[in-house]
């Protein structure tokens, strides 16, 4: 596997690509006789090729999840070319592709993980696979999401009332307990709020205020 790996890494036609990506002007090109898993072979040589960021857009979500498998398993056969990578999978926010009123909030964290992974100045090169649903949804920018960011600092006052209404106004759910993304519970001093922009709930204990 690997040896096949390597070929398609040194393949010409994948030069081809690479050097296609990096003009300053976007350039098409077809890939002809793509069988089987192909795809997944030429997108893994592509990016040992040129290891920067990559989005590979599928045609539909199953075909997504399918590429996504076979990339993550054509890496962790190549143990001394990024063996364990991570292959991003991007998904829409609903639990029914297009159907608005219904969000699926691990899929919300999900986007929101993958968009703060990308956008770090410190990453190097990923490979995001999406679908044209996913990619139809707007995501907020950093620059507007740093202005309605609320932070919360340790022995500076907390105006429970205030938390709260900013919380409901962000479409946050008030619950007993909270066991997903855009839940808060308060019960006495204790305030838990589950972020849809990390993996795991904070806890707020309050002495007092």
């Amino acid at each position: 596997m690997q040896r096949l790996l390597d070929q398609y890494r040194d393949s010409a036609l994948t030069q081809k690509i690479v050097n296609a990506l990096q003009l300053p002007t976007p350039t098409r090109l077809q890939l002809v006789g793509m069988t089987g898993a192909m795809d997944s072979f030429v997108l893994s040589g592509t990016y040992l090729a040129n290891p920067q960021q990559h989005v590979f857009i599928a045609a539909d979500k199953e075909e997504a999840a399918y590429l996504q498998n076979n990339v993550t398993a054509l890496f962790e056969k190549s143990a001394d070319k990024g063996g364990g990578k991570t292959i991003h999978f991007f998904p829409d926010s609903f639990k029914r592709p297009m159907d608005f009123a219904n969000l699926n909030t691990s899929n919300v964290l999900q986007r929101t993980e993958i968009i703060n992974k990308i956008t770090n100045a410190r990453s190097i090169g990923e490979i995001l696979i999406t679908y044209p649903e996913a990619l139809f949804e707007k995501v907020v920018s950093p620059k507007e999401l740093e202005k309605t960011r609320v932070s919360i600092v340790k022995d500076e006052k907390l105006d429970i009332d205030f938390l709260v209404e900013i919380l409901v106004e962000y479409g946050f759910e008030r619950v007993d307990f909270v066991y997903e993304p855009g839940h808060f519970s308060i019960r006495g001093a204790i305030v838990d709020i589950f972020s849809y922009g990390n993996e795991y709930p904070y806890r707020v204990e309050l002495f007092d205020e």
